[in-house]
């Protein structure tokens, strides 16, 4: 299972947008999976990767997944049915340089 994350920048180059992403996944601790890193169409750039999640319950993914985000950013919002996907938001992240993240892990197991 891994966690998706959308990340946001302010950045107005991809060398910026690469170390932004370098220092985002160094924070959290874990090396994507994927990783892409494109100019976004409303101003900066979007780094979009997933790292793996070693849980196995959903219950427990979660928590996994909340927790490792934790590190990055602050106020989380949770949208959508948790029993099917946790889908979050923040807009007050810990990173120089990230204006907004998304994070998202979709359930795969019954």
């Amino acid at each position: 299972m891994n966690a998706a994350y959308k990340i946001f920048t302010d950045c107005s180059s991809k060398e910026a947008a690469v170390k932004v992403a370098k220092r985002y996944f160094s924070t959290i601790g874990s090396e994507p999976s994927t990783l892409t890193i494109a100019p976004y169409h409303k101003g900066g750039f979007l780094i979009a990767g997933a790292i793996p999640i070693s849980a196995h319950n959903w219950p427990e993914i979660i928590f996994e997944a909340l927790s490792i985000a934790q590190n990055v950013g602050r106020a989380w919002v949770i949208t959508g049915n948790i029993d099917e996907e946790l889908d979050a938001w923040t807009s007050d992240s810990a990173i120089s340089g990230v204006s907004s993240i998304q994070l998202q892990v979709v359930r795969t197991c019954a």
